[in-house]
């Protein structure tokens, strides 16, 4: 074997390597998130939130990351599928936690200030899983593995936005199925659909008109 084809073999075998870790990567996400098996596309960007949150870094993709990356992921998710649920227990705490009070350059941080999802947000949330037809035990469940929090209540602004629209969407899907029945499997939820269909249904659970919250 020459020395210019050693390389080689060894970039091939490491691309090998990846596909077979994304895949088992993609199984392993699937497993975790059964409940959206029918939504493609919810679940590709759930993967990249939980990547995220598990890295440290913005995942655009999974090819972006690094064989080591991708190998740090695949250890978290074995640990949060061998994780026992807890009733009240915030899952993959060690990922969330903030760094205790004597690590180096703590001591002299200012306090961090976290500003939670306001009423508006934590009233419409509910208003879509009643909707929805969940019962606490799966919104806390789907809740927690997309977020890490038991309950919209400890949700981030932003992330009670992510969430809602998130629950809108797989509502709306819903209802145009529904709505749509006549066409049964062979009916295809675009985005489009589902943009356009939003502000009726958000109409419709009054959403719009979520009561304020007091000062």
């Amino acid at each position: 074997m020459s020395a210019s084809t050693a390389p080689k073999l060894g970039r091939a075998e490491d691309r090998v390597k990846r596909r077979k870790m994304f895949a088992r990567i993609h199984c392993q996400w699937k497993d975790l998130r059964p409940d959206l098996h029918n939504d493609p596309e919810s679940l590709r960007e759930g993967l990249l939130d939980y990547a995220t949150a598990v890295l440290g870094v913005e995942v655009t993709g999974l090819s972006t990351l690094s064989t080591g990356r991708l190998g740090k992921l695949l250890d978290a998710m074995r640990e949060e599928r061998s994780q026992p649920s807890l009733p009240g227990a915030l899952p993959g705490a060690a990922r969330f936690k903030r760094a205790p009070s004597d690590s180096p350059g703590v001591q002299n941080a200012p306090a961090e200030i976290v500003h939670l999802a306001s009423t508006e947000q934590v009233w419409a949330i509910q208003r879509v899983l009643n909707f929805l037809g969940w019962t606490a035990e799966g919104a806390a469940k789907f809740i927690k593995a997309r977020f890490g929090r038991e309950s919209a209540t400890f949700l981030k602004p932003r992330q009670a936005n992510d969430l809602l629209m998130i629950l809108l969407t797989i509502a709306c899907s819903a209802e145009l199925k529904r709505e749509n029945a006549e066409w049964g499997s062979t009916l295809k939820v675009s985005r489009q659909m589902i943009r356009a269909y939003i502000p009726k249904l958000k109409q419709r659970l009054g959403i719009d008109q979520a009561p304020k919250e007091q000062s």
